[in-house]
């Protein structure tokens, strides 16, 4: 039976879509083979770049923290450190060397700083110049405010030691008793107490005044003991290595020793707290003097030599009796013997 195609395009045309048709059922199974192939080849691939990326992760998570995923530390049985591969940990050395690594590296104080600067609104050194503040503040306060014995007793033992003071022949016991009779009425009790304190710290503020009062005459009289002596020393030292004192030097190193500011302090007791000047000073007191003495020597030989160069010494050889006056040879014998 002829086909349509047959009648109207021939034998030839038949023959190639038979052709054709061949051609498309190889193609369709290919088609259908080659997802089959394509899925097969790709599953290794696949699972080796999983593989790739976990060991990229691993080797990054363990450099951000500074260490080595080939050479890794650790301590054998012997207690020596030699380094190892990250492979070759077991499991659980993996997940104490992860667990190093995803600690925090900032302590829980350092994070409370940290949140406190930022609650704030403070710089680090914003905070630190508060804090010095806040504790030249507190020291003032306390150095200004006075401390007393007394508050270091409690009310009891302030009530009870104003008992021993006035009373002497009072017993421990009577003393008790009279201090659980004085508790009973706690406002009044407490009027005593304060009345008690106000008074031994008026008597503890007497006290400190006297004695500080002794120990400035104590002081004043051997600073003026200091001053004669340095006086003393003054009128009689007339130089220092070969160096004329003139009364104005001896006046202004006296007032350097001795002129006291307002708070009782001399230029030269403010050189203790120099370190430089202090060290200067020193050396001067081990050193100075040879030093000094050692230049004078220098400069006096100095002089010596430039004061024999400057007036030449001559000597002329007198002319005998029997020789003619203005002779030549004695004008050549005095040029012989001119010392330079």
């Amino acid at each position: 039976m002829e086909t349509y195609s047959e009648n109207v395009f021939g034998e030839d045309f038949g023959q190639y879509v038979d052709d054709l048709d061949k051609d498309t059922e190889l193609s369709n199974d290919f088609e259908r083979e080659e997802p089959q192939d394509l899925f097969e080849d790709s599953e290794p691939e696949e699972s080796q770049s999983e593989s790739s990326s976990e060991d990229d992760f691993i080797t990054s998570l363990l450099k951000r923290n500074g260490i080595n995923r080939h050479a890794i530390q650790v301590e054998n049985e012997d207690g020596e450190i030699e380094e190892v591969d990250f492979d070759e940990l077991s499991d659980e050395e993996k997940l104490a060397l992860y667990d190093q690594a995803n600690e925090s590296a900032i302590s829980d104080d350092e994070l409370k700083t940290l949140n406190y600067l930022r609650d704030k609104k403070m710089s680090l050194s914003d905070m630190i110049k508060w804090q010095r503040e806040e504790a030249v503040k507190e020291y003032l306060s306390q150095a200004q405010q006075p401390r007393y014995n007394v508050d270091s007793l409690t009310d009891d033992e302030l009530y009870q030691f104003d008992l021993q003071d006035r009373y002497p022949e009072m017993t421990d016991e009577e003393i008790t008793q009279e201090l659980e009779s004085a508790k009973t009425n706690e406002v009044l009790f407490k009027k005593k107490i304060d009345a008690l304190r106000k008074e031994y710290k008026e008597l503890e503020d007497e006290h400190n005044k006297a004695v500080q009062a002794k120990e400035d005459q104590e002081a004043e009289q051997q600073f003026n003991q200091l001053a004669e002596s340095l006086v003393n020393v003054a009128r009689n030292t007339n130089e220092l290595h070969d160096l004329v004192l003139e009364d104005e030097d001896k006046e202004a190193v006296l007032s350097f020793l001795l002129d006291r500011d307002a708070n009782g302090q001399s230029q030269f007791y403010k050189l203790f707290n120099d370190p430089e000047k202090m060290f200067e000073m020193a050396w001067y007191a081990r050193f100075g003097k040879e030093a000094f003495q050692n230049i004078n020597d220098y400069y006096k030989g100095v002089i010596e030599k430039t004061r024999r160069g400057d007036k030449p010494q001559t000597r002329t050889v007198r002319k005998p009796n029997n020789q003619k006056s203005a002779s030549s040879d004695a004008f050549d014998l005095e040029s012989q013997y001119r010392s330079i």
